[in-house]
């Protein structure tokens, strides 16, 4: 090895020898001693100094050549110098360099392992069934409860391959078209007898590693729901099946009702309250049987259904059906954006429904001759009342009506709760209407909040998730 150092040390000594040789030679008044002597003595040092050089590089190449990430995890052992052992201050301060860079890289690479494996171990640990897939549906772990689930899983596999279920994939493939996504998706699936919830979260445990692979993962949770679920679907088919065994003597009663005022008893003015006495009556049963069943109904899944809406046109819409009644007692609505275009993933007919139930609402206790406000507006920042790191619309009806004692306020969206049942049936509320709001909101991943101050009016403020790929215009 020695010899062989030797050997580049002459050949990289000879090009600049050479030259310096034909420098010298070309003043004619030296003599050749003293050209002899001079030349020697720039030899031997010009020597010395690419030996010792070309040494701290071989130096440096050989530390290199053995260095390895592990060496700069202080939580193993390991026999690799840290820097190398080089005279050369050039040369160390760029062995330096380089390993700042590495440890940079190093410590990031270290940090997300471990919260991989920290997260591996969860899942292992969880006492109900999840899977982590990537970006692309492939398997990456699971847990025992999945297998028990899914007999034929494995990892590396495709999760298309273990599930067919459309509901379930088209949630997952929303995910992946949207990779900034930040909220989880819940979907219902049925596996065998049993039913399950099932939440889709994305993960950002490898967010620098997806700056440079575009690899990301999405934790797959199924909570057996069976239970409950069966108990609703009991509940609801009970509630539809009266309701529609209640129908059927309505529509009969309706019909009588509607061939009396036909008659010549209209013509004495007894019957002819009795006859509009009666119409109002089926109607109110009707409106009662029609929102029990809007209570009761089953919304699973609904997330499947949402599409993108302008939510100012659907208000408007809302707006104008309760217009007529809000005029019979003078009041207004005032409606106040900043744009003319909120788009946002609703489902169209379950948001209608809100604002109706809203306006209806505020009309029938606010005062006579006043102002009902609807103000509109886009955040990107958290409150008390939204603690999601995505952009919320929110949406802010303000009556003037008398107010809501303290202590009814947390009960409000109970069916059938209300705070005067004489009042409430005069006015013709049932106590279904801000329960259906409550669970339309919650199926939109929403937010639903009621504030009230005794004698001076109240809010009923709606906050609603927007993803960031929709117009705001």
């Amino acid at each position: 090895m020695y010899f062989k150092h030797l050997l580049h040390v002459f050949i990289l000594s000879l090009i600049p020898t050479v030259i310096l040789f034909l420098v010298i030679k070309t003043i004619q008044d030296i003599e050749l001693v003293y050209f002899v002597i001079i030349f020697a003595i720039i030899l031997v040092f010009y020597a010395l100094f690419v030996f010792l050089v070309y040494r701290d590089w071989k130096k440096f190449n050989s530390w290199i050549e053995t260095f390895n990430i592990d060496a700069l995890d202080n939580t193993k052992n390991h026999n690799i110098p840290i820097l190398p052992n080089i005279e050369n201050n050039l040369i160390f301060h760029t062995a330096r360099l380089v390993i700042n860079v590495l440890k940079s890289h190093a410590d990031n690479l270290i940090l997300l392992n471990n919260k991989y494996k920290n997260l591996l171990a969860s899942v292992d640990a969880y006492e109900q069934p999840l899977i982590l897939i990537d970006n692309n549906k492939i398997i990456d772990t699971y847990n025992k409860e999945a297998k028990n689930i899914f007999g034929r899983i494995e990892k590396g596999r495709l999760f298309s391959e273990i599930t067919r279920d459309p509901i379930l994939i088209n949630v997952i493939d929303k995910i992946i078209l949207n990779p900034k996504a930040k909220n989880s998706l819940s979907v219902n699936i049925h596996i065998d007898e049993k039913h399950y919830k099932v939440l889709i979260t994305p993960l950002n445990i490898v967010s620098d590693l997806q700056k440079t692979s575009g690899q990301y993962f999405m934790l797959i949770s199924f909570n057996d729901d069976t239970e409950r679920y069966i108990a609703n679907k009991i509940k609801n088919e009970i509630i539809s099946n009266a309701s529609h065994e209640i129908k059927t003597p309505l529509t009969v009663i309706s019909g009588i009702s509607e061939i009396l005022r036909n008659s010549d008893l209209t013509k004495v003015e007894k019957y002819k309250d009795l006859l509009i006495t009666m119409d109002n009556k089926v109607n109110y049963l009707n409106n009662l049987l029609d929102d029990l069943m809007d209570s009761g109904r089953n919304q699973e899944n609904s997330v499947i259904n949402k599409k993108e809406e302008n939510i100012i046109e659907i208000i408007k819409e809302a707006i104008n059906e309760k217009q007529n009644n809000a005029k019979s007692n003078n009041q207004v609505f005032a409606i106040n954006f900043n744009k003319d275009k909120y788009n946002i993933n609703i489902v169209k007919n379950d948001i209608y429904r809100v604002f109706l139930n809203l306006f209806d609402n505020a009309i029938k206790y606010s005062l006579k001759n006043s102002k009902i406000d609807i103000n509109i507006k886009l955040s990107d920042k958290k409150d008390s009342n939204w603690q999601k790191n995505v952009p919320v619309l929110i949406i802010d009806i303000a009556d003037k009506g008398p107010g809501i004692k303290k202590e009814h306020l947390s009960r409000l969206t109970e069916r059938f709760y209300r705070i005067d049942n004489v009042r409430n049936q005069q006015k013709g509320g049932k106590g279904l209407g801000l329960s259906i709001v409550q669970n339309i909101i919650t199926e939109h991943e929403g937010q639903f909040i009621i504030k009230s101050e005794y004698g001076r009016g109240s809010n009923f403020t709606i906050y609603l998730p927007v993803d960031s790929n929709l117009s705001i215009s």
